[in-house]
């Protein structure tokens, strides 16, 4: 699936959630309680956006958990696991695998209930926050398969500003600070279970989530040689940038209110 299909896919998506919008029928008792709290599952199709410039389509999994405020606002523990690809033959002549985990905390708007009183157990929400990513990025020679460039081995070290270095040496994961935003439809099945598809984009503090840098196509040369990039500085240097469309299923721990 190269990158076209993945947004024509996303616009379908998005056309299939229009009717939503449609204005509702009257009804005599507006919304004013929140929903419950709630536990999600999704899996979908993630692509990685960086330096290599045509990005492959991989899994992604995920959960999250909601705790609704109000009946418009509410915060999300988000948790996504998955495997990002990306691949250029000009210049890097690389393709690039990424394995990552990431954390993000995130408040959430239920746009449908933000514009109307009336009672909606439909939800389009829009959401944003702040997290971490951890990840093992590798860029191998497109040809022949041989590791070229490595986010973090047994030499490096964490580092907040690719200079000054702290804990222990030998990183399994590159650490790095990640924004996700989103925008979700859920649609209930029952009581207490919704399905939902997510559209989600998260912008990552790094230029290294696909192994690759800005104009570097460094090949790997031993251990202590050239290819790893774990001490290249944050600088001035383009983010790297992950996206994720999926599909998913709700569990509320109360039940939904049936209007």
């Amino acid at each position: 699936m190269n990158r076209y299909l993945f947004w024509l896919t996303t616009l379908l998506a998005i056309g299939l959630v229009t009717p939503a919008f449609a204005q509702p029928k009257a009804r005599n008792k507006p919304v004013e309680d929140p929903l419950p709290a709630s536990v999600s599952i999704r899996l979908g199709a993630s692509q990685l956006y960086g330096d290599l410039r045509f990005p492959r389509a991989d899994l992604s999994a995920g959960m999250h958990l909601s705790l609704p405020f109000t009946h418009v606002i509410a915060a999300e523990l988000l948790l996504d696991v998955g495997r990002l690809r990306a691949e250029q033959e000009v210049f890097y002549n690389s393709r690039a695998q990424t394995l990552f985990g990431q954390v993000a905390l995130a408040g959430s708007i239920n746009l449908l209930r933000l514009f109307s009183n009336e009672p909606q157990r439909s939800s389009l929400t829009v959401y944003g926050g702040m997290g971490l990513i951890f990840f093992d990025a590798k860029a191998y020679n497109l040809q022949t398969d041989k590791l070229q460039r490595f986010s973090n081995d047994e030499l490096s070290y964490h580092s907040s500003n690719g200079v000054t270095t702290h804990g222990s040496q030998g990183v399994t994961f590159t650490r790095e600070r990640a924004y996700p935003i989103g925008l979700r439809f859920m649609k209930p099945l029952g009581r207490q279970v919704s399905v939902f598809g997510d559209l989600r984009f998260t912008f990552v503090n790094t230029d290294k989530l696909d192994a690759t840098v800005d104009g570097d196509n460094t090949a790997y040369a031993g251990v202590t040689g050239s290819g790893f990039i774990y001490g290249n500085p944050q600088g001035s240097q383009n983010k790297d940038k992950w996206g994720a469309l999926s599909i998913g299923l709700t569990y509320f721990f109360g039940q939904q209110a049936l209007h």
